[in-house]
């Protein structure tokens, strides 16, 4: 199934996501909720890095 697998984010993709974290940051979001799908979990973990909290991943958002 498309997004099940653990798959990387292309270098645009990653590009995106360390800018959204950096925006997140800025706005004095403190928690995020993401879905169990696998390139969903790169941003996580590239949103961890950057926000220095754990985000929350929900089974139910798919």
């Amino acid at each position: 199934m498309q997004g099940k697998s653990y798959s990387e984010l292309a270098p645009k993709g990653k590009r995106q996501a360390e800018q959204v974290a950096k925006c997140v940051l800025l706005l004095g979001i403190s928690n995020i909720i993401s879905s169990e799908l696998g390139w969903t979990r790169r941003t996580e973990e590239m949103f961890s890095d950057i926000l220095k909290y754990p985000i929350m991943v929900d089974i139910r958002m798919k």
